[in-house]
């Protein structure tokens, strides 16, 4: 559930739905499939490497704990407010696969939210079959 929330078929809709007014199909297609791949690509490093990722960065679970719910409230205090995430920023004029890549992948898909989530939920246990289950359920969200 959490990837649900975090990750969000609902919010990838609403961008893919502006891609869809700006897009041929088949651009639409290409910016689906690799922002997935580039996602489940993402998301597999992450959730499999955490422990060492954390220690790479000297990160204690407490300090990402404190960091992912500063990141929830801002995001959710935007979206209270109505403050833009992206969408309105790009240009209409000339629609391209990277502007739909950076539209749909990072603020939604691979967002600071998301990569939070899979590190906590990664390094709550310490074994390899506890991450590939996260990376599992991670790579599953991503493919609904």
């Amino acid at each position: 559930m959490t990837f649900v929330s975090v990750v969000g078929p609902p919010k990838v809709l609403l961008s893919f739905a502006h891609l869809a007014k700006l897009h041929p199909p088949r651009q639409l297609r290409t910016i689906a499939l690799l922002s997935c791949g580039a996602a489940i690509f993402i998301g597999l490093v992450v959730s499999l490497t955490a422990p060492v990722l954390l220690d790479l960065f000297h990160i204690s679970t407490p300090a990402l704990l404190l960091a992912g719910g500063i990141i929830f409230f801002l995001y959710a205090v935007g979206l209270v407010l109505g403050i833009p995430t992206g969408v309105d920023a790009l240009s209409e004029e000339t629609p391209d696969v990277t502007s739909g890549l950076r539209e749909l992948l990072v603020p939604f898909v691979v967002s600071p939210l998301a990569m939070t989530a899979l590190l906590i939920e990664a390094t709550a246990r310490d074994s390899w079959s506890w991450r590939s289950t996260v990376a599992g359920a991670y790579v599953a969200v991503i493919l609904l």
